[in-house]
């Protein structure tokens, strides 16, 4: 047998799950050994393409076709909506060169393009623009079948010698099926992995956005969190892209990697996905533990995030990105319940000991709310508790948090606050409720409202330096040596010692007002009330100092300074009433202007009658 086939503008369809050729000309050489081709040109995807080769003297088939091809080709000829959403970030066209060969019935194909003239709108390692090269090698080779009736084939695929992939694909014999990925593996920087089943990428990146992949997937698959309910099975034609694209289990190590909007610095992560969910194996400079993320089933905001670490430090060059985060005007929907306890966790540089967290959104009257059922944290020197809520309406964000402070040490806790000797000692406690406008790790003095109560014994003020701890220096009443030559300069000048100190306070607009501060010891008790500035800075305070000049006298001026509810005026009313001669050793102070610089004035209580 021997004969011809001339070509001339025709289209021609070679296999169904390729594209037609398109204005072919051209001539087709056979006979009962083979066939060779001449002249062969067509229109393929886009472009031009040119076709040599034929039947090879071992009897296998080796042709090689090499042109050009356009996105907007591809595009016209892919219609399945996955691949579509995909080609949309693709863009431009290239050169190519690809090579078919045919070995016992079983084909093979290899295509190589430098990618010149290809823009990729992916995260990094696919960034790329188009006058740059990233030089890409295919290959798709049939394999024998372990079992009649199924086809299958493996693919290979290399970009720039820094991604690499690997799948494993099979299909019924004779059927329009689309293939299945049975195993495969995606390698950056390093191999890429062969697992026996399911999908694995291995990354190794100086810096890794998931976040951005994350986004960038669920565009591809058309998971539009606004509109999913949880409830819709996943379209035929995601499926076959996402068994290529998402896999089943990660495992990257990067110098930075970008998640849910923080940075972890050297980290190494093994993670496993299951059906709408992250379990992960975490190792980094901030966070060390296990954790899992359930994704969202309303389709809203991050899902929740349930953690058990051994270590979760936020270090202070993170407080400017917390702030944009929470800040961005979709936040209620950004931040995901959070079910979190950390051993070790450090914040802005302070070790504040083991970290319970339990929060989560909900849908508020109007705009949303980030409630926080359950906010603990653990030391060797207090327990702090709260619960409360984060309110975000019409751009506006207010939070509200009721607490209670069990101090062991108060001294230890506020070194570990960075405020070393500030206190020696002291232990107790400090309970109330407060309200500020913004986010809820970022205190506002100006809009600061709410009321407090302090229970507190066994410590003493130590001396510091102006400017340290400032608010403390207000109650220690450092001022009184440094402003006046005698008056009690023993009891204050090197801190004041006290058994007991206790008292409530109402804060409105950043203005704290205290009608029954007292401080108690075996020199003296203190009496304080008015007004402190938090904003500001200032101060008009009322100051009551008694010395305690015998056991009965003692036992009298106790007994009243430990009841909370007692104000200034009814203390010295019942004080003088029962002990007449405390009046004369009573003294009494206005204490006005700056904390920094306050100005102090004796009364001379024989002029004042108030409480008398």
């Amino acid at each position: 047998v021997k004969g011809s086939l001339n070509f001339d503008n025709n289209t021609l369809t070679l296999m169904p799950e390729l594209p037609q050729l398109e204005k072919a000309r051209g001539t087709l050489h056979f006979h009962e050994e083979g066939f060779s081709l001449e002249n062969m040109r067509a229109g393929f995807l886009g472009g031009q393409m040119a076709v040599t080769g034929g039947t090879q003297p071992d009897g296998t088939t080796a042709v090689r076709a090499q042109g050009n091809l356009s996105v907007a080709g591809v595009r016209r000829h892919y219609a399945i909506p996955g691949v579509q959403r995909l080609l949309q970030h693709i863009q431009g066209g290239t050169s190519y060169d690809a090579r078919i060969a045919i070995r016992e019935g079983r084909p093979e194909i290899n295509v190589e393009s430098s990618m010149e003239g290809i823009a990729l709108d992916f995260p990094a390692p696919l960034k790329k623009a188009a006058n740059t090269t990233l030089p890409l090698t295919f290959t798709l080779r049939s394999l024998p079948s372990s079992k009649s009736g199924l086809m299958q084939d493996e693919i290979l695929l290399a970009l720039g010698g820094t991604v690499s992939a690997r799948y494993a694909r099979q299909k019924p014999a004779g059927s329009h099926a689309p293939w299945k990925v049975l195993n495969g593996g995606i390698g950056v920087n390093v191999p890429a992995p062969q697992p026996d089943s399911g999908l694995i990428a291995n990354v190794t990146l100086d810096k890794l956005d998931l976040d951005a992949w994350r986004t960038r997937i669920l565009d591809i698959l058309d998971e539009d969190e606004t509109s999913k309910d949880g409830k819709t099975a996943p379209s035929p034609d995601d499926l076959v892209i996402a068994q290529y694209i998402e896999p089943e289990v990660l495992a990257a190590s990067a110098k930075a990697l970008l998640v849910m909007g923080k940075q972890l610095d050297n980290v190494v992560v093994g993670a496993s996905r299951q059906p709408n969910s992250w379990q992960a194996n975490l190792d980094s400079a901030q966070v060390s533990g296990y954790v899992t993320w359930e994704e969202s089933r309303s389709g809203r905001g991050l899902g929740r995030v349930t953690a058990r670490l051994t270590s979760l430090i936020i270090p202070e060059s993170q407080a400017e990105a917390v702030n944009e985060l929470l800040e961005d005007d979709a936040a209620g929907t950004q931040i995901p319940a959070l079910d979190i306890v950390a051993d070790d966790f450090h914040l802005f540089g302070k070790r504040m000991g083991k970290l319970e967290l339990l929060a989560h959104n909900a849908r508020a009257v109007k705009g949303r709310e980030w409630r926080i059922s359950n906010l603990a944290i653990t030391n060797d020197d207090a327990r702090f508790r709260a619960s409360g809520k984060w309110t975000v309406q019409d751009k506006e964000s207010l939070t509200h948090l009721t607490y209670a402070l069990d101090i062991a040490n108060g001294g230890g806790l506020l070194e570990r606050l960075g405020f070393p000797r500030t206190i020696k000692g002291g232990k107790g406690k400090l309970d109330g409720d407060l309200r500020w406008n913004g986010l809820p790790f970022s205190l506002d003095i100006p809009s600061l409202s709410g009321q407090l109560h302090l229970d507190m014994e066994a410590g003493q003020f130590l001396k510091v330096e102006p400017g340290v701890a400032k608010l403390l220096g207000v109650f220690s009443l450092q001022s009184l040596p440094r402003r006046l030559a005698l008056d009690f300069r023993d009891v204050f000048s090197e801190g004041f010692a006290f058994d007991g100190v206790n008292g409530t306070g109402h804060i409105t607009q950043g203005v704290l007002r205290t009608s029954n501060f007292k401080m108690r010891s075996v020199n003296a008790a203190v009496l304080m009330d008015g007004s402190i500035d938090l904003t500001k800075e200032t101060q008009d305070l009322r100051v009551i100092v008694i010395p305690e000049i015998n056991a009965g006298a003692a036992s009298v001026v106790y007994g009243l300074v430990v009841n909370p509810v007692v104000g200034l005026g009814s203390f010295l009313a019942q004080l003088f009433l029962r002990e007449p001669l405390m009046r004369a050793f009573t003294m009494e102070y206005q204490i006005t202007g700056p904390w920094q610089d306050p100005i102090v004035r004796k009364l001379d209580r024989r002029q004042n009658k108030e409480g008398c």
